[in-house]
């Protein structure tokens, strides 16, 4: 079985490969993001010209980027990746000195790199040398202190033995967009309570850890679970009783462990909370339609995807949920497979968008494509989008084209 770390090399590698030649050409005034682009992280809408974040690193940064993350106040950008050698490896930059730190080496794959609530602390999760016989697997969680001095270390059970992926190049850049396999992230963050993470690789199972005691309690069914600003509460996805599918936002308590169920009449698939903690944002994929090939063109499909797979077209939206009510109102739609990124500020919220297949689908039928021979397997031509969502403008605005990983800073 392909481990978690095995598959996320995978998808990462493929994605990084994509070689972006023009910078975002929308970038808005006002807008400050980091983001990767040509393999290298910038930081845009600071003095009108991206800067180069990542490049004082030389060869001991990333060649393949899985992570950028800023801290609340906008002064720390984290960015993780693999090396050349497969190491993974964790910089930090810092934008009062201009310094780039590195950080740690040996993440736990899988695991996001989170700030705390007030930017100071950095949270991330190092591979635990092998248990002893009898012990489950296990990660070091770290809570290093910024500016950078010694950290705390609490080391927690970790479920192993995760794998898949998909060919598809869509699939590959929403796994790397959500940072989880098919959408299913991972959560680690740090809250009044304790320390909340996902205690499998499948991001259903997480836990609440007290830094005292290192005493456990179990947040049982609860998957693409987001913490709250304030850390009081958690949002997830939850199946009810009866239904197929996940069809309710689930609320937690973090402290009682309380929880309430919204239901909805859609599926949702990522999950966050709004700047302000006032209401809980969620994103939906709903079938538009299938593209039809035939003759050599279905042949060349056939090939790469398996006889017969299909070529699905998807809208994506984005939601607003008044967890108080239970009113839900539908802010931003757009053709794409899917909503990656969910960054909320106060200002707006910022959403990356995976494009649908259709060029990519109509390069290989018309054979003006290999993706098994192309470097980057043709992820040039499902680019992704950032755009700005304001309420009551359901188109969105285009922000900037062929970026990935985007972060809001400040």
């Amino acid at each position: 079985m392909f481990s978690r770390r095995t598959a996320l090399i995978a998808f990462i590698a493929a994605v990084t490969l994509l070689t972006v030649l023009a910078f975002p050409a929308a970038a808005q005034e006002g807008d400050v993001f980091a983001a990767v682009q040509d393999g290298q992280v910038w930081l845009y809408g600071v003095e009108g010209q991206p800067i180069n974040i990542s490049e004082a690193g030389g060869e001991e940064m990333p060649q393949t980027y899985t992570q950028v993350v800023a801290s609340p106040d906008g002064r720390w950008i984290a960015m993780a990746g693999y090396t050349a050698d497969n190491r993974y490896v964790l910089f930090l930059y810092d934008r009062q000195t201009g310094d780039l730190l590195p950080r740690a080496s040996g993440l736990a794959a899988g695991y996001p790199v989170t700030f705390s609530a007030d930017s100071s602390r950095l949270i991330f999760a190092v591979t635990n040398p092998a248990p002893q016989e009898g012990q489950d697997a296990q990660i070091d969680i770290h809570l290093l202190p910024l500016p950078p001095g010694e950290p705390t270390i609490v080391t927690v059970p970790s479920g192993v033995g995760c794998g898949g992926g998909s060919p598809l190049p869509t699939d590959q850049l929403y796994s790397a967009e959500t940072g989880g396999l098919g959408g299913f992230a991972l959560t680690l963050a740090l809250t009044p309570s304790g320390l909340v993470y996902s205690r499998d690789c499948t991001g259903t199972q997480i836990a609440l850890v007290d830094l005292e005691t290192e005493e456990t309690t179990d947040i049982p069914g609860l998957s693409h679970a987001a913490v709250s600003p304030d850390g009081t509460q958690l949002a997830g996805i939850s199946i009810q009783p009866g239904a197929p599918w996940p069809m309710a936002i689930t609320v937690v308590d973090v402290a009682t462990g309380d929880r309430r169920d919204i239901p909805l009449d859609v599926v949702p698939d990522q999950v966050a909370w709004s700047a302000d903690g006032g209401s809980i944002l969620y994103t939906v994929r709903a079938f538009d339609s299938g593209l039809s090939f035939e003759g050599e063109g279905r042949e060349r499909l056939d090939a790469f995807l398996g006889e017969g797979a299909p070529v699905q077209v998807w809208q994506a939206s984005l939601h607003r949920l008044d967890p108080a009510s239970g009113e839900t109102l539908e802010i931003f739609s757009t053709p794409g497979h899917s909503i990656g990124r969910i960054l909320p500020t106060r200002q707006g919220v910022y959403v990356s968008v995976v494009p649908n297949l259709e060029a990519w689908a109509q390069a290989v039928a018309e054979g003006s494509l290999d993706p098994a021979a192309a470097p980057d397997g043709g992820l040039s031509l499902v680019p992704v989008t950032l755009y700005r969502v304001i309420d009551r403008d359901p188109s969105g605005e285009v922000v900037a084209e062929n970026v990935r990983l985007a972060a809001m800073v400040g």
